[in-house]
Parts: C-alpha cells; sequence; structure tokens
C-alpha cells in the first residue's frame, strides 16, 4: 500500500515538474517574441492570447494535480487509520482470548494441583 502511495506521490510530483517547467518555458518564449517583433503586433497579440491561454491551462491542471495527490495523500492516511483501528480491535481481541485461555489453563493447573493433593492425601492415610 505504501509503494502504491509512494509511486503515485512520486508520479504526481513528476507530472507537477515537468507541467511546471512547460509553462516556464512557454513563458519565456512569450517574452522572447514580444521583445523581437514589434512589427508584428497582430500576431503577437494571438500568440500572446495563446500562450497566455496555455499558461493558464498549465497552471490549473497543475493546481488540479496537486489537489489530486493532496486528496490521494488524504484518501492513503485515512485507510492507514482504519487499517490501524482495525489491527488494535483485532489486537485487542486476541489480547482477550490470551487472557481467558490463561485463566482457564490457571483453574486446569489449580483443580490439577487439588486433586493432587487429595490424591496425595489419600495415599498418606492408606499408608
Amino acid at each position: 500500500m505504501m509503494e502504491t502511495h509512494t509511486s503515485v506521490v512520486g508520479e504526481s510530483q513528476s507530472k507537477v515538474r515537468r507541467l511546471e517547467t512547460d509553462l516556464k518555458t512557454l513563458t519565456e518564449r512569450l517574452h522572447l517574441e514580444q521583445r523581437g517583433k514589434h512589427s508584428e503586433q497582430g500576431s503577437l497579440e494571438k500568440k500572446l492570447n495563446d500562450l497566455t491561454e496555455s499558461e493558464r491551462r498549465l497552471t490549473q491542471e497543475v493546481e488540479e494535480l496537486k489537489q489530486e495527490r493532496d486528496r490521494r495523500v488524504s484518501d492513503f492516511h485515512k485507510q492507514l487509520d482504519k487499517e490501524k483501528g482495525e489491527y488494535r480491535q483485532r489486537m485487542s481481541e486476541y489480547e482477550t482470548k490470551v487472557k481467558e485461555a490463561e485463566k482457564v489453563r490457571s483453574q486446569y493447573m489449580f483443580e490439577y494441583e487439588k486433586e493432587r493433593a487429595r490424591w496425595q492425601l489419600e495415599r498418606d492415610g492408606m499408608a
């Protein structure tokens, strides 16, 4: 379960890093194009809009991935807590059974010792 959690978190983190790199590259490209081509303002505005939209989309995707990662981590923590509770309950049940078994064993040992003492008394009385 922890391996799955680790792989999911690692996968999400690498996707976030990749998207952040894409975002940075697109932002840098946008700045370079703005400086170099003042005469083509119409096409630059379109590129700017496209890159801005792309940046917005990538930023949104990064946020969604972060939220998904956080949700999965939270789900894994909840599942882990639930399993811990179940294991603690089982452990408590087993401890109760062990105590009961020890009690029964003690009672049998007491009965055995009592019988042994009675037999000893009977044997001593016969002798």
